[in-house]
């Protein structure tokens, strides 16, 4: 990787450390690599070395095991990052056609926050787009009727005692 990412809360320019400085109660993660700016506690990890992303058009880049996996995030970005991948996820990963399905998801949910496809990865959103997405995946299994509007209110005010910041905030 040739550019080191910036910090969007500071502006300054992160720095390539080991999941040891991220995670030092974490064995299994000491070997891995993270970008991190140690004065906002932000960080976000890295694609291993030798893997790809394909973008929209069968573009593929090849991590050198320092690419990011997205933008760096302090500790509430990152919860709604995982708590949006839990929640998406499950829409393609169990299908035969992973990839196709995937593919598919993410198109909708481009669609869905009006930003390009190539633009359309969690760990690239902000706080903001990413209580989106959670919101637009409640929508859709309120229509689909896999959960009732009640349970929505219920898991709201979840989120509001819990202290988190993006749905109980809306």
């Amino acid at each position: 990787m040739n550019l080191k990412p910036m910090c969007g809360y500071c502006k300054r320019t992160a720095s390539l450390v080991t999941g040891a400085a991220i995670y030092p109660h974490r064995k299994d993660l000491a070997a891995l690599k993270f970008w991190q700016c140690a004065p906002c506690g932000a960080y976000v990890g890295c694609h291993a070395a030798g893997s790809f992303q394909e973008d929209s058009k069968g573009r593929k880049t090849y991590s050198d095991g320092t690419a990011p996996k997205g933008t760096l995030a302090d500790s509430m970005l990152r919860k709604e990052r995982m708590a949006a991948h839990a929640a998406f996820d499950p829409l393609w990963a169990n299908s035969p056609n992973k990839r196709q399905v995937r593919a598919a998801a993410y198109a909708w949910l481009a669609s869905e926050l009006q930003i390009p496809i190539d633009d359309c990865h969690i760990g690239l959103l902000d706080l903001e787009a990413v209580v989106e997405v959670l919101l637009r995946l409640v929508e859709m299994e309120v229509q689909l009727g896999l959960v009732h509007q009640l349970d929505v209110r219920r898991l709201f005010e979840e989120a509001g005692e819990a202290g988190g910041a993006g749905l109980a905030e809306l």
